[in-house]
């Protein structure tokens, strides 16, 4: 089953190249670029942010700064071609390429899997809709040892393990965030094009549009020129430390990219004001509500986020090569650069550090949504490890007896109960804000046990 590629995206370059440049003509208003750079620059210090910012209104780009370094064993300074990791905004450029088979009449959202994969199993239940829902019930690839990063394998070797094991819930009656689905629709792009999954972005999108720095990233372990370094927040306040080694290949079709800020504005331009998808696949399989588009993805080093708002016609994006990471970051961004600004639900700026050591409630062993250890660094901070990301950073204390979450970027207080700790996220979205719970201790008597 193979179909020739749609002229639509070789015709929007034409276009495009008319504003391509991420040089405009234009300039945020000096208050509004003087506060995004203050803001960007809090975390910057805290060892929270390096890379870049692009803002784009109308065409023209009015914002473009570097932050930190993109390798500090060498002091390279961040520059604006750098490239990075996009994790899952890698799901966003599937989606548009998924959108582009419907538009040429190669499948609809309603096509089952059997057409294009018939022997993976349960096929014929699965829609393309429910995968790109996360209701396919394919499993989600980071929950297995093989699937962790740690190993590489090509997206046949993937599929092949996915098959072998059982499905998280019967596809259609239920949700739940799934690389392995991606994976089966690069399986489905290969086999709809009849070239490999990288040769489908490449010669369809990245070359047309003029996206030289972008592209699948097949062996994690070769050197890419001009690549930023990834790092994460370390146990010493502004300090960083390597991430680690993280084989993106196994997340072919949702996370196994890598682009600069440039490239991924010119491919929101294209998506967002070019024409590149159609309104109601904007909709359908973009995700766009009420003009709005959000992608954002994280990765061990690096996260990327963008945000396009037809409303204000204004395009953000970011990219980082720092593990920490926030929701709502680009869209926080663009809300500060706007007349938005003073209604927005981030804080200019984060409370005073403290030099007092955090209350006692903070220490322990700890579970929510992951397992946490707390412990006391000798001059009394409060250290967090996570065992499933092996992280160890510091929780910097704040004057108003909170904690400063970096890897997060969430301010953590105790709860009234004496007991628990709730970690608000810094975007103001109550979705991402989470409460932890001291983990019961066979050491401690019955009365001291926590509920």
């Amino acid at each position: 089953m193979t179909s020739t590629s749609s002229p639509k995206v070789a015709l929007f370059a034409i276009a495009l190249a008319a504003f391509a440049s991420p040089a405009g003509g234009q300039e945020l208003a000096p208050d509004r670029a003087a506060a995004i750079d203050g803001f960007v620059q809090t975390f910057v210090d805290l060892g929270m942010f390096d890379g870049n910012v692009l803002i784009d209104v109308g065409g023209e780009v009015v914002y473009a700064r570097s932050f930190g370094f993109a390798n500090y064993e060498h002091m390279v300074a961040t520059e604006l071609n750098m490239r990075y990791r996009i994790a899952s905004v890698s799901k966003t450029i599937t989606d548009v390429a998924i959108a582009q088979l419907i538009e040429d009449g190669v499948l609809d959202l309603e096509a089952r899997l059997s057409e294009f994969v018939p022997e993976f199993p349960r096929a014929d239940e699965i829609t393309i809709a429910m995968i790109l829902d996360h209701a396919s019930g394919i499993p989600h690839t980071n929950r297995y040892a093989w699937g962790d990063g740690t190993i590489s394998m090509s997206l046949d070797e993937l599929i092949e393990r996915l098959a072998a094991e059982p499905f998280e819930f019967d596809p259609g009656q239920d949700r739940s965030y799934s690389n392995g689905g991606y994976a089966m629709l690069a399986k489905i792009l290969e086999v709809a094009r009849g070239k490999p999954f990288d040769e489908v972005l490449a010669e369809e999108f990245f070359r047309p549009l003029g996206m030289n720095d972008t592209n699948h990233l097949a062996d994690s372990r070769l050197s890419i020129p001009n690549m930023a370094t990834g790092y994460e927040p370390t146990t010493t306040l502004g300090a960083r430390r390597h991430s680690r080694f993280y084989a993106v290949e196994v997340r072919p079709g949702g996370g196994s990219l890598y682009s600069s800020a440039p490239d991924l504005l010119t491919f929101l331009r294209a998506v967002c004001r070019g024409g590149l998808v159609s309104e109601e696949n904007l909709v359908d399989v973009m995700g766009m509500e009420d003009g709005v588009l959000i992608t954002g993805g994280r990765s061990p080093g690096f996260f990327t986020s963008g945000h396009c708002d037809r409303n204000t016609d204004m395009i953000v994006v970011s990219v980082s090569n720092n593990y920490a990471v926030t929701a709502d970051w680009s869209t926080a961004i663009g809300r500060l650069a706007s007349s938005e600004a003073d209604d927005w639900p981030w804080p200019l700026s984060i409370p005073e550090l403290s030099t007092e050591p955090p209350h006692e409630q903070f220490v322990g062993d700890f579970r929510g949504g992951y397992s946490y250890e707390h412990t006391r660094a000798p001059s009394g901070a409060v250290i967090r490890y996570q065992e499933s990301q092996g992280s160890r950073y510091l929780m910097p204390a704040l004057a108003d007896g909170t904690l400063l979450e970096p890897m997060y970027w969430q301010i953590c207080s105790r709860d009234d109960d004496g007991e628990g700790v709730t970690c608000n996220t810094l975007a103001g979205d109550e979705r991402y804000n989470s409460r932890i719970r001291p983990v019961r201790s066979d050491a401690l008597p019955e009365e001291l046990q926590p509920d």
